[in-house]
């Protein structure tokens, strides 16, 4: 066994002798003083030697030694095991010698297999030479042939008209017609729920303990006890009345109990009806608000990721494609809002931005905002030009285009119909439309257990004995009517009173959806659309020239009183703050074509609303 790993501690110190050599003397890159015998067909000459070559004979030459010490163990220790004369020790120490030389042998052979099968490349050592990457040099840029543009569609108008027969849109018209009629039809589920209710409790006050007029009482007593005739020692008879009343069976209301069933029946139906409307009125809410934050989304995009002053019209859009196609060049639109497959035709308050293409928009996020002792140096500096050189060029905006406080108002009535749809509050005055729809369930069921509670149990069982004192007999049920009339009353009550604000709320909606609504898109909005529109294509009735701008852009203009858009705000956390006069209700040309707004000082539902307004501007030439 000492000769076994001798011999294994002698193989592995040759294996990393003969490695270090070959690193060593390649590292020292001296010429070969010696030379190098044949190994197999490979041998080593001045003109072939480098590192891998050198490995190559190392490997070989270590395989060879190697297999030649192993074989040399196998004849020694076979040299043993014939001389041992029997002796147990030596013949051990000569088997422990043979089996160790033929799995050394094995084990040489079978890592060449194995490396030979897995990847033969492993046993190939030869030097590649790298291929030279040659490294072409533009003599000039040139711009691609083709001129294209994508521009990606930022729907307001369509997003609050809606298409007809799309699902999208604010106050798009299907929309509309569903929630007016769920209102009409949750009111007259109502009014049924409330004639039903005071049938109800009518009839629940004709139940009685002991009534029946179509043959023996409702309420039958039962009795307990004995009555027995005992003689006294005088010889006269006394009756022992033990005889008393357990309780009253039968039905107090069998003489009506007919018609409580099917008035009974008739608000189950209609309770099955109100929740059926519920859940399609809370699907209504949920869509709306939906189409609510989709636009909110759409101004958002316009005002952080396409910034308004880079945002075109409609109209703007159309014009420029007719150019690029008259150019045999290539514009084409992309649908951020999958659903919304289609404009409105003609619509003008629809818009676009610029995102791609080899001709495409740009706007560097790392401009300097300047400070506003620097904005009020340059307009009172561009102020005082103006005085001095009235007839120079100078950017007039003659008409407000209030697109943001518009678009809020717009807001403002979605927002409207959607409290009166859904208001969550105690107050039944303030609930919302799916609040009393709930509530009304909730008093029908309440209602339907108070009648269920007119049972004989609350009945008085009259017992007494007979006038012979033969036995114990029923008389009759006391006690008048059995059920909790208190609270039947007052469940009708709440119902009357939520029937009543069902008819208030359905009422409200009737005059937002057939009055509010149309009044406002054939109104404010209509002129807002047309103006937008005006501004840019009609072109025989405004000189051309004519621009859509946005408020900030429109600072240092002259506005539509006469006098210049001065930024009265301030800038803050680095953004630039929408001055004051291009709100409506601080301009009177503003006021006069858009009277709702005169007296709106604050947005409803959109933050920074004036941040959308435009002016229509034109460059005014000098005379």
């Amino acid at each position: 066994m000492f000769f076994l790993k001798k011999r294994k501690r002698i193989i592995i110190f040759t294996a990393l002798f003969l490695l270090f050599l070959g690193s060593f003397l390649f590292v020292q890159a001296r010429e070969l003083e010696l030379n190098y015998p044949q190994i197999g067909n490979f041998s080593l000459t001045e003109d072939s030697i480098d590192l891998p070559a050198f490995i190559k004979y190392i490997f070989n030459f270590s395989i060879i030694l190697i297999g030649i010490i192993a074989f040399g163990g196998l004849v020694f220790s076979g040299f043993l095991y014939l001389t041992s004369s029997g002796d147990p020790a030596q013949i051990k120490k000569a088997k422990d010698g043979i089996i160790a030389s033929i799995l050394g042998l094995l084990l040489l052979l079978g890592s060449y297999l194995v490396l030979e099968k897995i990847n033969p490349e492993l046993l190939k050592l030869e030097k590649e030479d790298l291929e030279t990457i040659g490294i072409a040099i533009l003599d000039d840029l040139k711009l691609p042939d083709d001129i294209t543009g994508t521009w990606i569609e930022l729907p307001v108008e369509t997003r609050i008209v809606g298409v007809k027969g799309e699902e999208y849109g604010i106050f798009e018209e299907k929309r509309l017609e569903r929630i007016r009629q769920n209102a009409e039809d949750t009111a007259e589920e109502a009014e049924l729920v409330n004639e039903t209710s005071k049938s109800l409790a009518s009839l629940a006050g004709e139940c009685n303990c002991n009534h029946g007029t179509n043959g023996p009482p409702c309420s039958v007593p039962i009795c307990t006890g004995d009555c027995k005739t005992k003689e006294n020692n005088d010889g006269s008879e006394e009756c022992i009345d033990t005889c008393q009343g357990l309780c009253c069976t039968s039905d107090p209301c069998c003489d009506v109990r007919n018609e409580i069933d099917k008035e009974k029946a008739k608000n189950r139906k209609s309770s099955d009806n109100l929740q059926s409307l519920k859940e399609d009125l809370f699907n209504e809410k949920i869509d709306l608000e939906i189409e609510i934050e989709k636009l909110k989304r759409t101004l958002e995009i316009m005002r952080e990721d396409c910034p308004l002053s880079l945002t075109m019209g409609r109209d703007n859009y159309i014009s420029l494609k007719d150019y690029y196609e008259h150019n045999e060049e290539e514009a084409k639109e992309m649908r951020y809002w999958d659903e919304v497959k289609k404009l409105i035709p003609m619509s003008y308050a629809d818009f676009y931005c610029s995102v791609g293409g080899s001709r495409s928009g740009y706007f560097p996020n790392d401009i300097d905002v300047p400070s506003q002792n620097e904005i009020e140096t340059s307009l009172e500096s561009y102020g005082e030009y103006l005085k001095i050189t009235p007839h120079e060029n100078t950017i007039s905006c003659q008409k407000t285009i209030p697109f943001g406080e518009i678009v809020d108002e717009g807001l403002k009535i979605a927002n409207k119909l959607l409290k009166k749809m859904f208001n969550q509050d105690d107050d039944i005055k303030k609930a919302g439309m799916i609040q009393l729809q709930s509530k009304l369930i909730e008093k029908i069921d309440k209602l339907h257990l108070s009648i269920n509670d007119c049972l004989s149990s609350h009945c008085t069982p009259v017992c007494e004995c007979g006038s012979n004192c033969n036995g114990c007999e029923a008389s009759h049920c006391a006690g008048g009517n059995p059920c909790p009339m208190g609270e039947i009353n007052r469940l009708k009550k709440e119902i009357t009173d939520i029937y009543e604000e069902i008819e208030e709320r359905k009422d409200e909606i009737f005059k937002i959806i057939d009055i509010d609504i149309p009044t406002y898109l054939e109104g404010d909005f209509k002129t807002l659309t047309i103006w937008i529109h005006n501004c840019i294509a009609d072109s025989e009735e405004i000189e051309s020239g004519w621009i859509l701008t946005n408020c900030e852009r429109a600072t240092g203009c002259i506005g539509p009183d006469g006098e210049m858009i001065e930024n009265t705000a301030s800038t803050q956390g680095g953004s630039f703050q929408i001055p004051a006069l291009c709100k409506c209700s601080n301009i009177d040309e503003c006021k006069k074509n858009f009277p709702t707004l005169k007296d709106k000082k604050v947005c409803s539902v959109i933050e920074n609303c004036t941040e959308f307004n435009f002016f229509c501007c034109r460059t005014k030439l000098a005379e």
